[in-house]
Parts: C-alpha cells; structure tokens; sequence
C-alpha cells in the first residue's frame, strides 16, 4: 500500500527522474535513507519500472508521422498482431470503434511511416499520413 510520501515521490520523479535522494529527503522533511528506502521498495514493487530521458527529435532532426488508417472489423486482428509484433516501430497507437470498423491512430518516425502504410494497404479501406512538424503538447 502506497502512503502519501510515497506518492509524493512518485510525483516528483515523473517531473524529473533526475532529482537527487537529498533533494526529495528536503522536499518531504525526511531523511535520505527513508528515501533511498521508499524508492527502492517501489522500484521492487514494480511501481518505479525505470528511469528514462525524454529526447526532443525535433532538435535532432527526426520528424515524426501520424498514420490514421480506417480498418474495417473483420481485418483488425491483422493490424493488431503486427503491431504487437513489431512494438519498436511504433511510438504510440490508439485506437476507436464503431459500429462496423477501427480508426487506429499510429504515431511513429517519419522514415518508417512509408512502410508501415504499405505493409497495412491491403487490409485497411484508407491511410492518412501526416508529418508533424511541432510537438502537440
């Protein structure tokens, strides 16, 4: 059961993961083991899974695409095991229904959109890709 120090934790390292045990242990008025402690037993709990950075590819050059591709029902299983097969290709997915078909909403980088509009061409009724330029949010 996590309590409300733990959370603050949590909170503080989803800002920056880089923030320092000491930094957190004067944020919470506690001490750096009880910190060390905590986090350690949410890393083990899996809470904490890992640390990462958030890279800006636009600084690097890297644009990014959104494919929308209108699935009709009965070929949205071959869409979904491709991607689950193939995760590295895609940086987000999501997904809506209706009635009679999926709009799958796939965000990935520009170079590999090409060949994920044509691998999908036979199964889906129509693709959208679009370049984004600027991050969204």
């Amino acid at each position: 059961m996590l309590d409300e120090k733990d959370m603050e934790i949590i909170s503080i390292l989803k800002r920056n993961a880089r923030t320092s045990v000491s930094d957190i242990a004067k944020r919470l008025k506690i001490s750096n083991t009880a910190v060390k402690k905590r986090m350690e037993k949410l890393e083990k709990t899996g809470v904490i899974s890992g640390y990462t950075a958030k890279v800006n590819d636009q600084i690097l050059g890297k644009k990014k695409a959104l494919l929308i591709l209108h699935v009709p029902f009965e070929n949205s299983t071959v869409i979904i095991n491709s991607i689950l097969r193939s995760k590295e290709d895609y940086e987000n997915v999501f997904y809506r229904s209706s009635s009679s078909s999926y709009m799958f909403y796939i965000i990935t980088a520009e170079d590999k959109s090409h060949r994920i509009v044509e691998k999908f061409k036979p199964f889906v009724k129509s693709t959208c890709p679009i370049t984004l330029m600027e991050k969204l949010l």
